[in-house]
């Protein structure tokens, strides 16, 4: 859409675009790159695939 995309507002840009009311199970494409994928993981996928901002390691 060409709005640039920042980690503070990443949320409420995908919600902009009608991700926030769909169940996380839902099948969604990014609209950057093309890729399907469930809702649930559009977040992490734009953090990581087009933000390239590494994911934190889990506390195990």
């Amino acid at each position: 859409c060409g709005v640039s995309v920042t980690e503070s507002n990443l949320v409420k840009h995908l919600a902009y675009h009608g991700i926030k009311g769909l169940p996380s199970h839902a099948k969604v494409t990014c609209r950057v790159c093309g890729k399907p994928m469930k809702r649930e993981s559009i977040l992490r996928h734009f953090r990581e695939g087009h933000m390239k901002q590494q994911r934190k390691p889990s506390m195990k």
